[in-house]
């Protein structure tokens, strides 16, 4: 139940709380999918550095003439830890969802409960790995998923609060192209996590490698 209740205030603060900045504008950018064809200056902020970010994502994404990114962020700041969302999405010409990206401060809980709440079939057994600080992310050759410590408990009638990262390839990767594509997506949620715990506000250290 009360898993149930934070997601439904995560998902209430990116609808409707607080600002929330919607920023697909401008025209799609063109590339061709395959060597250079991810634009920096285009790249979600959510994702970090835009250079390295597009580097990755353009190794990784399917080849396609059009590229389209989705950005969205949401605060609720009466307090600190009230509310804080963030999502990313990259889709081809024809809309088709290639890549999508969210963040969220959730109550501190231990990893292995939160990850069973974000798993679904993103992370088959035979491909899930553990990486990050402390071993507190989970991967596979399609997704990453990250906890990252933002706030004490006494900062919050919830306690203490964390930020849950996660990154997708909706569609996956070939098998032989597994090992590259779980490298690229916890090099993302690594990223992502980084700088939702920079403009998060988040008080207590994230443990994330320095860059």
């Amino acid at each position: 139940m009360r898993k149930n209740a934070i997601a439904a205030a995560t998902a209430a603060v990116l609808v409707v709380g607080g600002a929330v900045y919607y920023a697909a504008g401008g025209p799609p950018f063109g590339g061709d999918g395959d060597g250079g064809g991810i634009a920096a200056d285009r790249v979600c902020a959510q994702l970090g550095p835009a250079e390295p970010a597009a580097r990755t994502l353009d190794g990784i994404l399917p080849a396609t003439g059009t590229y389209r990114f989705d950005a969205e962020t949401a605060e609720r700041r009466g307090k600190k830890s009230d509310g804080y969302a963030t999502a990313c999405r990259v889709l081809d010409g024809d809309r088709n969802m290639l890549f999508v990206a969210h963040t969220e401060m959730l109550a501190t809980e231990p990893v292995a409960g939160w990850f069973s709440t974000v798993r679904a079939r993103d992370y088959p057994d035979r491909q899930l790995r553990s990486f990050g600080p402390g071993n507190s992310g989970r991967s596979s050759g399609r997704a990453a998923a990250l906890l990252v410590p933002c706030s004490p408990a006494a900062q919050s009638p919830e306690g203490a609060r964390s930020l849950g990262v996660t990154v997708r390839l909706p569609s996956g990767v070939r098998e032989r192209d597994v090992e590259r594509a779980r490298t690229a997506v916890q090099e993302l949620a690594l990223a992502a996590a980084r700088r939702s715990h920079r403009d998060a506000g988040c008080d207590l250290p994230s443990g994330l490698p320095a860059v």
